[in-house]
């Protein structure tokens, strides 16, 4: 084999051996982003089950319910200046069989100096002013009008983990 044959083969064991470190990056930052997911989860389980809340509730709760409500916004009062706060809302709600949530969520927005107006939506969907800065729903794979209804017992787990976010939102939420 002549030194520009030997020079093509090398090349290609260079191209192949990059692509397999590539791959094998992208294997690897995909299974530790998973393994973060799920040290998270297990910390905030044990968090629940250490502040009272059933393990089931929790599991149960977190896998149906969609809560934003970030860490810098958590000093901002959560009563709308009429009506219920959003966690009253949501959970009066879901008391009621949670259908409202399958198409829309309950938020709260902040609007020129007006940081309680509350502002619930369909999916997708925000004020036309100001912005949400709190927001209660189901995950994407609980909404749709098909889906069915929740189970009593869905209802409860679901009544149970807000009430935990609400009161500890620091370990619920990260």
């Amino acid at each position: 084999m002549g030194d520009g044959a030997k020079l093509q083969e090398l090349v290609e064991i260079e191209r192949a051996t990059l692509e397999q470190i590539e791959t094998g990056q992208r294997e690897w930052d995909r299974a530790h982003g998973e393994l973060e997911q799920v040290l998270a989860n297990a910390r905030k389980m044990k968090t629940a089950i250490i502040a009272g809340l059933a393990s089931s509730d929790y599991e149960v709760g977190s896998s149906i319910m969609s809560v934003s409500w970030p860490r810098e916004a958590r000093n901002r009062p959560l009563g709308d200046t009429i009506g219920e706060d959003v966690f009253t809302r949501a959970r009066r709600l879901l008391e009621e069989g949670g259908t409202y949530f399958r198409t829309g969520y309950v938020g709260q927005k902040q609007y020129d100096r007006w940081v309680s107006q509350r502002s619930d939506h369909p999916y997708g969907y925000g004020p036309g002013h100001g912005h949400v800065w709190v927001s209660i729903g189901f995950k994407p794979e609980h909404r749709g009008a098909e889906k069915g209804a929740l189970t009593p017992d869905e209802i409860l787990s679901c009544l149970r983990y807000l009430q935990y976010v609400q009161d500890s939102p620091e370990k619920a939420l990260y």
